[in-house]
């Protein structure tokens, strides 16, 4: 009660009621959550680190991996980790944190210098991750699990879809290494020589070691293949390091 009458004589009584929405609670300090909803376009050139929503995002992504990761384990106790690290590397893809943060509203509250031309398509996603962060630092991990798993699992996870759908591994892969800065890349290691029965073993090298080999009548499908094993392996985790 006290808090809310509190919030009704803030100057930032209208960032903290939008907050509030998206949420469900009102900050105990405000500042972690301004810095993760500010983009480093904002600040110009001068800015430092702590100022705009970059650390705090790197935070988020741990807390959302960790929540996300134990809610599997206890939600599906018979399936093995290949399929448990398919299920979130669905679930925390660009394309899905973009569409999540959307449907929150937090793109409206991002403070960014960026014409439209410029919109970054991950920008929603990655204040989405800071957002994480920032409750973790106010309210600790088990506030910033309550709000991953009522505000963002539950209500825009339809985990048996995921379950059943067929993923895309080489996109993944593209959107995994271009979040972390990984360097990752396909090469053809052998070829047929028959035209007819032409069959393309391809290796999947990351930071230059290689670590899969696919092998298809296509390309596209050997790349596949390389990619699949990763997110199949359950060490995906180690190449972040």
């Amino acid at each position: 009660m006290l808090r809310s009458i509190t919030v009704l004589f803030s100057k930032d009584k209208q960032f903290l009621t939008r907050l509030r929405k998206i949420t469900g609670f009102f900050p105990a300090q405000i500042a972690p959550y301004k810095t993760a909803l500010t983009h480093r376009s904002a600040l110009g050139s001068g800015s430092k680190p702590g100022e705009y929503n970059e650390r705090l995002e790197f935070l988020g992504d741990s807390v959302l991996g960790l929540v996300i990761s134990e809610y599997l384990y206890d939600k599906f106790p018979a399936d093995h980790e290949g399929t448990l690290t398919k299920i979130k590397s669905a679930m925390v893809s660009r394309k899905t944190l973009n569409g999540i943060a959307e449907n929150m509203g937090i793109k409206d509250l991002i403070i960014m210098k960026l014409g439209q031309e410029d919109f970054p398509l991950s920008i929603g996603g990655n204040a989405l991750e800071a957002l994480i962060g920032a409750i973790y630092v106010d309210k600790g991990l088990a506030v910033a699990s309550k709000f991953v798993i009522q505000k963002i699992l539950i209500p825009h996870y339809n985990i048996g879809e995921i379950m059943k759908s067929d993923e895309n591994y080489k996109s993944q892969l593209i959107e995994w290494s271009q979040k972390h800065k990984i360097k990752t890349v396909f090469k053809v290691l052998a070829e047929s020589s028959e035209e007819h029965q032409r069959i393309f073993k391809i290796g999947l090298f990351i930071k230059d070691e290689l670590y899969s080999e696919g092998t298809a009548k296509s390309k596209k499908e050997a790349e596949q293949e390389c990619a699949k094993k990763l997110f199949l392996s359950g060490d995906i985790e180690k190449w972040q390091n």
